[in-house]
């Protein structure tokens, strides 16, 4: 399909507009004047880091999430002049960069605040992470008193403008999840109670999910992650009414093969045709990110119709049955997520055959899937 000047084999349609739109939708569910911190680390989660960025902002946000100061930067010189948090783990011969480009550091650890606290410039802003249970970063909300002692200290040499958790099971229903999440809560409520009179700015412990289920949370600031792209965190958590998937992948016929009852299709022979079929390759593989694990399982949609992937992925192609399908051809293009008709496949649909999840599906997506923004 050529678009412009170039000539795409795989391609992304990304639709910013329904991304200010999920934006928004979310934060007017919010209660008060809670504000929203748009996460868009791993690329605005396949989406596009700058472009989704760029937009949000020019649609009202002012606060975004990165997974490390390299993605930070990236925004910065992307124009972007909202405040930037860094939510991972920045070793020192970076953190000169925090105030350069005005970017706030997570503190992930007490010795990484110790670390902050030598090598970080004068006025770099940090936000203190607490583990209240889900054992990968933080100090150790058990100790809530050393928890406090420690977020004190830290203010004689950081600028700590905020304090948060995560939660790991805030989209689940289940009981003993609730109980787990509630218990967690009250870790994070004693210490940030203990530290209100620091002044600290921000309190977030809710994310996508816990931004629906969680309102009795102590919290001010909600980061919004995978439903910014329009996907619910969990089938157990409903979305308002509003909030779409933004983005759109299509890929290319490059042929239409027959195949006589008995053959093989693809690598491994992992298919067997058991009555004469049409095949139809498409330029779309594993390397683009479709996942090899859904082989034999996944879907496409051809001309409004479900055409069933045959074979095993390859790199760079997969095939697709379309014995049911008429008239397909070479140059014909096919829809990976999206819809076709009154047909619709999810990233929730691919993950389902993959044994994944949407946002592995989303992240997954490779560079040389040129991407398209509306």
């Amino acid at each position: 399909m050529r678009i412009g000047s170039f000539l795409y084999r795989s391609w992304a349609e990304v639709d910013t507009g329904q991304i200010v739109k999920n934006y928004n939708v979310y934060k007017s569910a919010l209660p008060g004047k809670a504000q929203i911190i748009a996460v868009v680390k791993a690329n605005a989660y396949g989406h596009g880091d700058e472009e989704i960025a760029r937009s949000l902002e020019a649609g009202g946000a002012d606060f975004f999430a990165v997974s490390n100061i390299n993605e930070a930067i990236r925004l910065r010189f992307g124009g972007i002049s909202g405040e930037i948090l860094v939510l991972g783990y920045t070793p020192p011969y970076f953190l000169p960069y925090l105030t350069e480009y005005d970017i706030i550091q997570t503190a992930v650890s007490e010795e990484h605040i110790e670390e902050l606290k030598k090598y970080a410039p004068s006025g770099a802003k940090v936000h203190i992470a607490i583990d209240t249970g889900m054992k990968r970063i933080g100090l150790d909300s058990e100790d809530c008193e050393r928890c406090v002692k420690i977020i004190k200290s830290a203010t004689s040499a950081l600028k700590i403008t905020g304090v948060f958790t995560h939660f790991p099971v805030a989209d689940s229903s289940h009981e003993a999840d609730r109980r787990f999440t509630k218990q967690s809560l009250d870790k994070f409520r004693r210490i940030v109670t203990d530290v209100k009179p620091l002044g600290i700015e921000l309190i977030h412990c809710l994310n996508s999910a816990g931004g629906i289920a969680y309102f009795d949370a102590p919290f001010n600031t909600v980061r919004l992650g995978i439903s910014l792209y329009g996907y619910s965190p969990s089938p157990q958590i409903k979305l308002p009414l509003g909030i779409k998937p933004a983005m759109s992948w299509k890929t290319l016929v490059s042929a239409v093969i027959k195949v006589s009852k008995g053959e093989g299709v693809g690598y491994g022979r992992s298919f067997i045709a058991s009555q004469n079929m049409r095949i139809a390759t498409l330029t779309t593989g594993y390397a683009d990110g479709y996942p090899r694990a859904a082989s034999n399982k996944g879907f496409v949609l051809i001309k409004g119709k479900r055409a069933r992937i045959v074979g095993r992925v390859c790199m760079d192609m997969m095939m697709v049955d379309v014995t049911d399908i008429p008239d397909v051809k070479m140059g014909d293009f096919a829809v990976i997520i999206g819809n076709s008709g009154t047909e619709v496949l999810s990233a929730d649909d691919i993950a389902k055959c993959a044994d994944s999840i949407s946002y592995e599906i989303l992240t997954g997506i490779s560079a040389r899937v040129e991407r398209i923004y509306k």
